[in-house]
This record gives C-alpha cells, sequence and structure tokens, in this order.
C-alpha cells in the first residue's frame, strides 16, 4: 500500500511538471505570429491548490457546421498575466489538460488574421465550442428589372490586409490591437470561385467576416425577335462587373447588377477638351474599379458593364495633381461631363499713377508641387515651372486662359521686373497690380531759354545701366512711361557734343526743364558789293573738327543755327564769291560774312584770254591768204588753157593737171567744181 502511493504521488509530480513547462513556456512564433507570455510561479502541491480539469477546444464556423484545422488558438490568462499557443488539429480541436479553474479569453488567428475571439469558464471537465466568424454568405442575382440571372460566374477577393495582432494585459483584462488597411487600389486575395444555379443562386460557405470584392461574369445571351415580320437574332455580349460587399453576420442577400455603358466626357470650364489625363473610378471606400486615360477627344468609355452599386466617386490627375473631381450614380447608360478646375486669369497692370502698363511682359510660374497626390507642397521663397507668358495690350490687360487651379507667381517686367505677386487661384479672377514704375517728363532749353529740338537724350538708371534714349520733341521734350521710381541720370547731346547731365527723379523731377549748353548763332552773308547772297553754301566747323555743318543761307542770306560752346570756323560761297570767319560762341551772337571775288577767277580769266588772241590772229591771218591762193590756181589754171590750145600740153596731161587746180580752188571756195 506504501509504494503504490508513492508511485501515485510521483506520477502527480511529473503531471506538474509538464503543465509548468506548458503554462510557463518561453516566447515563440507560430505562422507568423509572437506568443506573448510570461514566467509563471512554480504551482505549490498543497491543500490549497486550485482545482485543475482537462478541457477541449473545438474550432467551428458560425453556424457550427464546419470545423478548422491548423488554426492557431492562443490562451489567455489575464489574471495571471500569461498564455500558451496551440494549433488545432485535423477536427479543429485543441486537448489542454490539467488546466487551472478560471476565466481564460480564446483568440483565433489564420495568418495574421484574428477569426475568432472569445471568453471561456473553466470550472469542469468538458469540451468548450469556440466560434469563429466564419459565416455562410448566399446569394441570387437579378438584373434591373427583376430577372434572374442564371449561370453567371461569381469570384470572391479578400479586400482586407492585417498586420501582426499584438495583446496586452489591463486592468485584469486582455486587450488585443491589430491594424487593418483595405486594399483599395487592386484586387485582393481569391476567396473563391462558385457559378449561380438556373434561379440566379449561389453561396460561399464559412467565409471569414471583412470586405471583399465581388466580380460578376456574365454568359453571352441570344435575343430573338421579330421586327416586320422578320426573324432578328442578335448577340449579347457578355457583361462583366464588380462590387463591394461588407460581411458581419451570415448573409442572404438579392444582388441587383445593373447593365450599362459607362460614358466620361473631360471638358474645362470654358467647354474644352481634356485629354491624356488620368481618370480613377473609385466606389465611396476609396476602392479602384477602373483606371483609364482620357482619348484624344477626352472621353473615358466602358462598356457592357454590370454595376452592382452604382455610386461613384471620379477623380482626374494630370501626373499627381488633381483636376477634377465628381461622385456620380451609374443606373442607366449615360454619359456624363465632368468640368474639370479650370479657370482664366486676368492681370490688369497700372504704374503708380494709375496709367495702364502697355507692352509689359507678364510671366506666370505653378508654385505647387505634387510630390504625390496627397503630398503637397507650395513654394514661397522662388519661382518654380514657368506656365505661361504674354505681354499686356493696350488697357494693361494680360490674359491666362484655362489655367489649373493652385498657386501661382505672377511676375511683371519691362526689363526689370516692377512688381511680384503671389494668388492663389481658386475660380475664375482678375486681379490688379500696381508696378512700382511712373512716368517722366523733361524739357530741355537753349541758354537763352529757346526748346532744344531733335537733341539725343540719354537715361541711365542709378547702376549706369542704359534705360532708354531718344530725341526731343519740336517744343523739346520727352516723354517716357513706365519707368521705376528712383533718380536717373539724364545726358543730353547736341551735334555729337554733351550739353548736359543732370540727376532727375521721376517723381520729384516731373516736367522738369534743363538748360542746356547751346547757343544761337546767325549769319547774314553779303558780297563786296552789299547785295544779299541768297542760297549761299555755309560751311561750319570747329577748330578740333568734332562738329561740322554743311547747310545755306534763305532767300534774304540769312541763316541761324544753335551750336554748342566752342570756337568756328566758317566758310561761306555763292558762285565767284567767297567769305570766311573765325568765331568764339559762348553766347548768342549775329555776324554778317562778307564774300569777295575769288581770286581764281582773275586766273582764269588770263588763262582764258592769251589763248583767246592768238588763235584769233591765227584766224584772220588764214582769212588773209585764201584769196591769194586762189588767184594763183586761178593764173595757172589760165596758162595750162593757153598752153592746150597752142598745143604745147599733151591732152593727158593738160586733163590731169586742169582737175587738180580745180580741185584746189574748190578747196579754197574759190569756185564749184565743174
Amino acid at each position: 500500500m506504501k509504494k503504490h502511493k508513492i508511485s501515485v504521488f510521483s506520477v502527480f509530480i511529473v503531471l506538474n511538471v509538464l503543465l509548468l513547462q506548458v503554462l510557463c513556456g518561453i516566447a515563440n512564433s507560430n505562422n507568423g505570429f509572437t506568443i506573448l507570455t510570461t514566467y509563471a510561479l512554480p504551482i505549490s502541491i498543497s491543500e490549497d491548490a486550485l482545482a485543475r480539469y482537462n478541457v477541449t477546444l473545438w474550432v467551428r464556423d458560425w453556424a457550427n457546421k464546419t470545423s478548422f484545422g491548423n488554426v492557431n488558438v492562443t490562451i489567455f490568462d489575464p489574471q495571471g498575466k500569461r498564455s500558451i499557443s496551440k494549433i488545432s488539429n485535423q477536427t479543429g480541436q485543441i486537448d489542454l489538460t490539467l488546466i487551472e479553474a478560471g476565466s481564460y479569453v480564446i483568440s483565433l488567428q489564420e495568418q495574421n488574421r484574428t477569426i475568432g475571439y472569445q471568453e471561456i469558464n473553466i470550472a469542469k471537465n468538458e469540451t468548450h465550442l469556440i466560434k469563429t466568424w466564419a459565416y455562410e454568405f448566399n446569394m441570387t442575382l437579378v438584373d434591373k428589372q427583376g430577372n434572374l440571372l442564371a449561370n453567371h460566374t461569381v469570384m470572391l477577393y479578400d479586400q482586407l490586409n492585417f498586420d501582426m495582432p499584438k495583446f496586452t494585459y489591463e486592468s485584469g483584462k486582455v486587450v488585443r490591437q491589430q491594424n487593418i488597411t483595405l486594399i483599395t487600389e487592386r484586387l485582393g486575395r481569391l476567396v473563391g470561385q462558385t457559378k449561380a444555379d438556373n434561379n440566379g443562386t449561389l453561396s460561399f460557405l464559412a467565409v471569414w467576416n471583412g470586405t471583399y470584392m465581388l466580380k460578376v461574369i456574365g454568359v453571352e445571351t441570344i435575343k430573338e425577335e421579330y421586327i416586320l415580320g422578320e426573324l432578328r437574332i442578335t448577340h449579347i455580349p457578355p457583361a462583366v462587373g464588380q462590387g463591394i460587399m461588407a460581411l458581419q453576420n451570415p448573409t442572404n442577400v438579392t444582388l441587383p447588377c445593373i447593365r450599362a455603358d459607362f460614358q466620361l466626357h473631360l471638358v474645362t470650364t470654358s467647354n474644352g477638351n481634356v485629354t491624356d489625363a488620368q481618370v480613377f473610378t473609385r466606389d465611396m471606400n476609396g476602392i479602384l474599379f477602373y483606371s483609364d486615360i482620357s482619348n484624344e477627344t477626352s472621353y473615358v468609355e466602358h462598356k457592357n458593364v454590370y454595376f452592382i452599386d452604382g455610386a461613384f466617386a471620379i477623380t482626374v490627375r494630370y501626373g499627381n495633381r488633381t483636376i477634377g473631381y465628381e461622385k456620380i450614380k451609374i443606373t442607366e447608360t449615360k454619359v456624363f461631363t465632368l468640368v474639370c478646375w479650370t479657370n482664366n486669369l486676368t492681370v490688369m497692370c497700372v504704374d503708380l499713377d494709375n496709367a495702364p502698363l502697355v507692352g509689359y511682359v507678364v510671366l506666370l510660374y505653378d508654385q505647387v508641387v505634387f510630390y504625390s497626390p496627397t503630398n503637397v507642397s507650395i513654394v514661397t521663397n522662388q519661382t518654380m515651372q514657368l506656365v505661361n507668358w504674354t505681354k499686356t495690350d493696350a488697357n494693361g490687360m494680360a490674359h491666362f486662359d484655362e489655367l489649373w487651379n493652385g498657386t501661382y507667381w505672377v511676375t511683371v517686367s519691362s526689363g526689370e521686373i516692377v512688381r511680384e505677386l503671389i494668388i492663389n487661384l481658386q475660380k475664375t479672377e482678375s486681379v490688379r497690380i500696381t508696378g512700382e514704375s511712373t512716368r517722366m517728363s523733361l524739357k530741355f532749353v537753349t541758354r537763352t531759354g529757346q526748346p532744344l529740338s531733335g537733341a539725343v537724350v540719354t537715361v541711365y538708371d542709378s547702376s549706369q545701366n542704359l534705360v532708354f534714349w531718344e530725341h526731343t520733341d519740336m517744343s523739346g521734350r520727352i516723354f517716357r512711361q513706365n519707368l521705376r521710381i528712383g533718380s536717373y541720370t539724364v545726358t543730353v547731346e547736341w551735334m555729337g557734343t554733351q550739353v548736359a547731365s543732370q540727376i532727375a527723379d521721376v517723381q520729384t523731377d516731373y516736367g522738369k526743364t534743363i538748360t542746356c549748353g547751346v547757343y544761337s548763332l546767325t549769319l547774314n552773308s553779303r558780297d563786296q558789293f552789299g547785295a544779299v547772297l541768297s542760297k549761299a553754301d555755309v560751311v561750319l566747323e570747329t577748330t578740333n573738327q568734332r562738329i561740322r555743318a554743311d547747310t545755306d543761307t534763305d532767300e534774304t542770306g540769312a541763316l541761324t543755327l544753335l551750336l554748342p560752346q566752342g570756337t568756328y570756323e566758317i566758310s561761306v560761297e555763292h558762285g565767284i564769291f567767297s567769305g570766311s570767319l573765325i568765331i568764339y560762341l559762348n553766347s548768342d551772337q549775329r555776324y554778317t560774312v562778307t564774300c569777295n571775288i575769288k581770286s581764281i577767277i582773275f586766273i582764269s580769266l588770263a588763262l582764258l584770254i592769251v589763248p583767246l588772241a592768238s588763235f584769233t590772229v591765227i584766224l584772220e591771218r588764214r582769212k588773209l591768204r585764201t584769196p591769194l591762193e586762189i588767184r594763183k590756181y586761178k593764173t595757172m589754171l589760165a596758162k595750162l588753157e593757153t598752153m592746150y590750145k597752142n598745143g604745147q600740153v599733151d591732152y593727158k596731161i593738160y586733163r590731169k593737171l586742169r582737175e587738180e587746180y580745180d580741185a584746189r580752188i574748190m578747196e579754197l571756195g574759190g569756185r564749184e567744181m565743174r
């Protein structure tokens, strides 16, 4: 009897050691889970020890029809802050031996997904049913009119993603924490696929609770109808659609599948096309149904579609920039028009005097940087991407059409920037920009106050950069718009000589008169006899030859010039008369230039008279010799006639000599040829 008691006691000790190894284990991983355990104090064997029982946990679905094997089962002891983890067998059972009486929390996981969570109380040897969140999902497919859709295929996709769960002990309770995300950009894991019977009915058994995508694939149908007595057979292609279902309980649902064609037309506020834009069609849970690119006519189209829930949110993007958003409800074939967020901007540019800035360049920069559709940054310390530019019109207006909503940096410039402005464009609007510019008006006169017309005026800014140059008008003025406020250096040139240089402030010196070092010179030209020389040629030149003027006197022989201060050599010529003068001009002056006959005239006369007289003598001498010559030849001719008559000269010689004498007499003008 004593040996028997010792054997029983030994067995009891061994069982306690095994139980301690189970309840006081170390942290390990099973199927991706971290089993959180604590080291329990050794259990003492005494009369006060807690009662222990053998229990079985049976993992079943919610309807208690299906068992689940290979499920990770974690048993938490909230009071002792300890836990163990086991894997259910093929029948879905887990046997626990000699477990202390008390309350325990049972958590069930399939991979990272928690599929059940239940509290049990152990007070005796028994089997505890652990129900998972696995439900029956029954559906009947019908069309818009309620007709049954037979032989359609339905595919079920799990759209939930589970992070590893975490468990903590708080105030004697087990707190479960787990991040669950909805898969929105793609189809999730295929859970099952089945086909509707002739009544359009189908079932999915033991589906975990969660959010699922249903994909419905129709079949081709044949439509027969008589048109004007003739049978027409139409083949209707199969429709395909999808929808989201949330499963939290056993579900029996009639699922209406609305067959329709879906067309979306993207336009701007001015009815322009929006091509090559990204178009995302999502349901109200944010799950992506379609991702498209608008075509060359700015349309997106899907035909033969089953819409289970026709409520959608349409998002339109260019890159990461969202340019349009609208919610729609599809209940029939229809073209939806989505107006994208484009706006028109008018920039009115004026100067400090409220006058329009004409011909100014207006640059528009996009200041919004889209790192992603949800990560957007607005840059305000520098200009970013240039969107467009234009010039202001005659009214100082610059127009920009079809701009995306956003933040823009506007600069107005004419050689240099006169104003910058950042605007947040969310609607079509006009902005007024007052540039830091005004007008310059200056008048230039001679020392005696006479307007200086045609002078070259050059204007430099404070950094000595050329701003502009122009000629003074008939009243000696210049007028210039669109100058930045500040001081400018003004230089005046007259006949290639600088005659003035001053600093003018465009605000305080508006209309200022600047006196230039220019004087009036009046010349009167007369010949040596006192007669007026009209239209006489006048050449005026400085001694350093920097200034030269070629002009002529008027009908009265007078000439008036505006000249810079200096020494001038003046020469006047009119026909045979010429004269010259040297003056020093330092005030308004008047001179008479007396012109004498040029000395070259006398030399020319002498050279002309002597040859003429000699030629006259020669001519007179020739006139005296001619009659004597004629008489001589006539006498010789008479002697020849006498000699021929007397027979002293042969006829041939006579004939020849007579012809020679007659010809000579003819040359001398004595008589005509016989």
